[in-house]
C-alpha cells in the first residue's frame, strides 16, 4: 500500500489503477489521512533535498569556474606572443589536417566505431534496490527506494539527500545517490559520491572506484576510464576485478 500511496502522490498512477485507488480513497478516511501525511512529508523532503543538492551543485560549479579562469589568466600572455607565428604556419596546419583526416577516415571505415554509450548501457543494467529493511522508522528512505526502482532518479536524489543529512555515513545510500547522479548526467556530483564510497571502510568500497570508471565511460573520457579500470585490474581481490579486465579489453587501444 505504501508503494501505491507514493505513486499516487507523485502522479504516477494511471488508468484502472488510478481509478481504483481514488475510489478506495473516497471511502476510506484512514487511507485519506495516510495519503495526506505522506504527501506533506514527501513535499517537505523534496523541497529540503532539492535545496541541499542545489547548494552542492552550485559549490562545484564555482570551483570549476575558478579553475577555468585561473588557467585562462595563466595562458593569456603566452598566447599573445605566439599570435604572429601562428598566422605564419596556419596554412600549413590546415593542409596537414586535411591530409590527416583523409588518412584517419580510410582507417575508420575499415575498423568500425566505438559506441561508448552502448558499452555504458551494457555495463549498467538497472537493478532494483531494497532499503526498507535498513530502517523501519525512516519514512523517507522507502519513498526514495520506490523512485529509484522506477528509474525516476530526479525524485530519488533529493530524498536520498534528506536521509543523508541525518545519516551522513550511510555509504550504501551515498552509492545509490551517486548512481542516480550518474544517470542524470550530473557527473561531478556522481564522482564526489563515488569517491566518498571509495575512501570509506564499507565492504563494498570498491564499487566507488568501479562507478567512477563508468562515469568517465559515459562522458567518453576514455583515458581516465582506462586509468581507473587499471587500478581495479591490478588488485586481484577487488570485487570488480573481472568486470574491469573485461571492460579494458573492449575499450579502443
Amino acid at each position: 500500500m505504501e508503494k501505491l500511496i507514493t505513486l499516487y502522490i507523485s502522479n504516477q498512477l494511471e488508468g484502472k489503477a488510478l481509478q481504483e485507488f481514488e475510489e478506495r480513497l473516497s471511502n476510506d478516511p484512514k487511507l485519506k489521512k495516510e495519503v495526506d501525511e505522506q504527501s506533506t512529508l514527501l513535499n517537505s523532503a523534496l523541497e529540503n533535498g532539492i535545496n541541499e543538492y542545489g547548494q552542492l551543485e552550485d559549490r562545484l560549479k564555482r570551483i570549476h569556474s575558478t579553475v577555468v579562469q585561473s588557467k585562462s589568466t595563466d595562458t593569456t600572455n603566452e598566447s599573445t606572443t605566439k599570435k604572429s607565428s601562428l598566422k605564419i604556419v596556419r596554412w600549413a596546419m590546415a593542409a596537414a589536417a586535411v591530409l590527416l583526416l583523409a588518412i584517419l577516415a580510410s582507417q575508420f571505415i575499415g575498423s568500425g566505431s566505438f559506441d561508448h554509450e552502448q558499452v555504458f548501457a551494457d555495463y549498467t543494467p538497472h537493478k532494483e534496490i531494497s532499503l526498507t529493511k535498513m530502517s523501519a522508522t525512516d519514512k523517507i528512505l522507502p519513498q526514495a527506494e520506490i523512485f529509484y526502482n522506477l528509474k525516476d532518479y530526479e525524485l530519488a536524489i533529493p530524498l536520498f539527500t534528506v536521509h543523508l543529512k541525518d545519516q551522513p555515513t550511510d555509504f550504501q545510500v551515498i552509492l545509490y545517490r551517486g548512481i542516480s547522479y550518474m544517470n542524470t548526467n550530473k557527473f561531478d556530483l556522481a564522482i564526489a559520491d563515488f569517491k566518498t564510497v571509495e575512501k570509506s571502510n564499507a565492504i563494498f568500497n570498491g564499487e566507488g572506484t568501479w562507478y567512477q570508471a563508468l562515469v568517465y565511460l559515459k562522458q567518453n573520457n576514455l583515458d581516465n576510464c582506462k586509468r581507473t579500470l587499471q587500478t581495479i585490474a591490478q588488485e586481484p581481490n577487488a570485487i570488480r576485478n573481472a568486470d574491469a579486465q573485461r571492460l579494458l579489453q573492449e575499450l579502443p587501444k
